[in-house]
């Protein structure tokens, strides 16, 4: 659950961010006295700008409600980057005069933020977060010490090409423990039935071919993407009447709603190191319509050249 409300966060400030940037590029198309009036209409402007904020908010608590602690860090990391994103697109387009005072005091209220978050932090949340250090994850990442990684590891060995079946594990798990000696009644009740590391229960169930075509899928959606981003960040570099963007190019020339929802998406690929969420069938279909979704932001000029 908590990878789904992270991807839902990640998407509704993909569109928050798609829709200001809309609304930037039409009041640049306006006469100084059209922009004036419209500016002047400051309610309406602000809720058809900034509406989609209110699900982003929605599904950021939500994932922190799930109390799991890679949903937590991945959430709160997630929209850190978002953050900070955002605020040095909108700090570039300013006059250099303001550029100072809003940066100073955009980060002054982040920190605000981090603060109060920090003192009022549920008990629940701070329990969970207390937990974290840096062995403890790098534990879980690399399956140190984790019985549930050897056994993936030998029943994928038993099985390299195309694995023993999906939901295989839960049903030899057992046997593989008995046969490496190990202790059948050490396996948890809740989970057992998992790995807790997508790629390698992945590779247990499907071998490498199951694998290799799962990549294949999620490869084929992303590689145009790809093209039509090394396309546009050679646009903007040899286009010298646009300096509407900060550096590094590599970043700020792919559209903001893309950004965001491939760091949704890459933030999904982090948690699977360490959890399950690509076992749910709502986190996997989710994760593969947002990847799916993204021709649909990039520029029109682009998408026709490279067809």
């Amino acid at each position: 659950a908590g990878d789904y409300f992270t991807t839902l966060f990640g998407l509704s400030v993909a569109l928050w961010r798609d829709r200001c940037e809309h609304l930037y590029q039409e009041s640049l198309q306006m006469d100084p006295s059209t922009r004036a009036a419209n500016e002047m209409k400051s309610i309406g402007r602000f809720w058809r700008q900034h509406y989609h904020l209110m699900p982003a908010a929605v599904f950021f608590f939500a994932a922190l409600n799930t109390f799991s602690r890679a949903a937590i860090v991945l959430v709160t990391a997630t929209a850190c980057v978002y953050f900070f994103h955002t605020l040095l697109i909108v700090i570039y387009r300013m006059k250099k005069s303001r550029r100072v005072f809003v940066g100073v005091w955009s980060v002054l209220i982040f920190m605000l933020i981090v603060f109060f978050a920090s003192i009022f932090m549920p008990k629940s949340i701070r329990r969970e977060v207390s937990t974290l250090g840096t062995t403890e994850v790098l534990d879980r990442v690399t399956g140190k010490g984790e019985y549930h990684v050897q056994l993936a590891t030998e029943i994928w060995h038993d099985h390299l090409l195309f694995g023993c079946g999906g939901w295989g594990y839960r049903h030899l798990c057992v046997p593989k423990m008995r046969e490496l000696g190990l202790d059948p009644k050490k396996l948890p009740r809740v989970g057992g039935a998992n790995v807790h590391n997508d790629y390698l229960q992945f590779l247990a169930e499907h071998g490498l071919v199951g694998a290799a075509l799962l990549v294949a899928i999620v490869g084929l959606l992303i590689w145009p993407i790809l093209r039509q981003w090394a396309v546009m960040v050679k646009v903007r570099r040899f286009n010298k009447t646009k300096r509407d963007l900060p550096k590094p190019l590599q970043i700020f020339a792919l559209p903001q709603p893309v950004f965001f929802i491939l760091t949704a998406s890459v933030a999904t690929l982090i948690h699977a190191f360490g959890d399950c969420p690509l076992r749910s069938c709502a986190v996997l279909t989710l994760f593969f319509i947002s990847i799916a979704s993204l021709p649909g932001f990039m520029p029109k000029q682009v998408t026709s050249h490279h067809h």
